[in-house]
Order: C-alpha cells, then structure tokens, then sequence
C-alpha cells in the first residue's frame, strides 16, 4: 500500500474508538480502496483483466455449443460517464452478466415440499447485511422432487446468494460440502464463470460499490431488484492474479477490524461494569 492509503487507514483506526460506527465505517473504506485498485499494488507482470475476459467469452460459447449454457449477449464496453471512478490500467469495468455462468432465482410454491429433514432451504433470514456469510441458525429443510422445477437452483459451492426483494442486496456464500440447498423467488443465485469464481467477487458485491447499486431501484411499495438489474450492475474486474492478492489482503485488514472491534467492546463493558460500581454505592 502507498503512504496515502496507509494514512487514511490510520486515521479511521483512530476514529473506530470514538465513533459508534467507526469500525463498520473502517470496513467499507478496506472495501472500497479493495475496488479501486488502491489496496494492494499491481503487478507489470499480470496479463490484462481483457485477457481473462476473453477466456470467459470463448468459455461461454463453448459452454452454449454443448447446450450446458443459454445464449448470452456478448461483452460490451461500458460507457465512460457510466463508470463511478477511474480504474488501473489493466483493469476493466464489466457488467455482472459478462462473468456470470447463471443468474437465476428460486421457484415458487415450496410450503408443500417443507420437511423436517432433507435439503437445505435456504430463506432470505438465513442472509447478512454487509457479510456473505449465511445464518445458520433457524434452518428449514425441504424434500422437493428430483425432476421439479425447483431443481434448476440446486446451489453449488461458491454460488453467491443475493436477496432481491425487502431488504435487497442482502447476502450469502454457499460453503464447500454444504449438501443439498435450494432457494425461493426472493434470492438471487449468482453463479461466476469457474475460471474467476473466488472470493474477490462476494466482496465486492458487500462493498459500498454494490450497496449504491442495490440502493437505486425503487419499484412498488417495496424495494425490489430484479434479475435483469443483477445482470447489469457494472463492476470493476482486476486480473485474476490481483483478485486473489486483493482477498488476502482484505482478510488480514478485517482480521484487524476484528482485533480492534473487541478491544473496544471490552473496553466498554470495563465503563458498563465501573459503572454499575458506582451506582451501587449510592
């Protein structure tokens, strides 16, 4: 990292013991520098994110020759006044459409499928807001038939889980050997092309990059985000080798948001507790 960025890091280190929502502010900070190619340095000798993209695209349509994919629109280049911010030279800007291999969400009509046991059915109550890690607590189980329809969003590891009504952009990661799991017509399923499904894409899609995203449509009574808008979001893609620079690096500065969360919360139950004391004594 630049001095620049070191220092702004500090300076909300600093803040996170003052302010009630210092470290959560910390957090989006780590994420947003992370998207703007300003949380760790490029690398001359990674080949292009352009070169990944071409991957995907020639996987794509070898994917749709064996009929294991739909037809897709082809990559397009995003319009300048579109992009939010001005990204490094080998990065590009994309919709999510162009490295997905699904986008899909859950069928309707699962009450009569509800079991005691059985697969995994992940709700919108089993989401976060602000991590992609799922709730386990509170689980429900479903027995749908294995030619049903519901069989299409069979989840597989590292498929990302978007909530796309209520409180849209809420989010999940499926685990490795987490077993059988469906979803209902409230979750998005994001599925990235293998080539790039690692972890840089989840956080982005926590970051305040795709919170101003989810934000933006209001359709009905209710906030809602349609699969189609899923498919468009625009997001920066960085070569693949920094993707996984960038993960690492968001796990060590979270690990440290972590450290100072707790020090914090101790240090308040300390003023809580001396408090009490205090009152006792009167």
């Amino acid at each position: 990292m630049n001095k620049h960025i070191i220092a702004l890091l500090e300076q909300h280190f600093d803040t996170a013991f003052s302010a009630p929502d210092g470290i959560k502010k910390l957090r989006e900070l780590i994420l947003t520098l992370a998207m703007q190619g300003k949380l760790v340095p490029q690398d001359p000798n990674d080949p292009p994110a352009s070169e990944l993209l071409k991957e995907i695209e020639a996987e794509k349509k070898r994917l749709v020759k064996e009929g294991k994919l739909k037809k897709h629109k082809p990559l397009t280049a995003i319009n300048p006044k579109e992009a939010p911010f001005q990204l490094p030279v080998k990065w590009q800007w994309v919709r999510v459409r162009d490295i997905a291999e699904l986008i899909t969400s859950g069928s309707r009509d699962w009450a009569k499928y509800y079991s005691d046991s059985g697969a995994i059915f992940v709700t919108m109550g089993n989401l976060s807001r602000g991590n992609y890690q799922l709730r386990m607590d509170n689980l429900r189980y479903v027995n749908p038939p294995k030619d049903g329809e519901g069989s299409r969003t069979k989840l597989e590891e590292n498929d990302l889980l978007i909530s796309i009504t209520g409180d849209v952009g809420n989010l999940g990661l499926i685990p490795q050997d987490f077993g059988d799991a469906y979803i209902n017509q409230h979750i998005c399923l994001l599925r990235i092309m293998a080539v790039c499904r690692n972890r840089y894409f989840p956080e982005l899609m926590r970051s305040p990059l795709a919170k101003n995203q989810f934000d933006t449509p209001q359709r009905g009574i209710k906030n809602s985000f349609r699969l189609g808008d899923v498919g468009e979001m625009i997001i920066p893609v960085p070569p693949l080798a920094e993707q996984h620079r960038i993960v690492a690096k968001i796990d060590q500065l979270m690990l440290l948001c972590d450290s100072l969360e707790q020090q914090l919360d101790a240090a308040t139950s300390k003023k809580t507790a001396l408090l009490n004391a205090v009152m006792a004594e009167m």
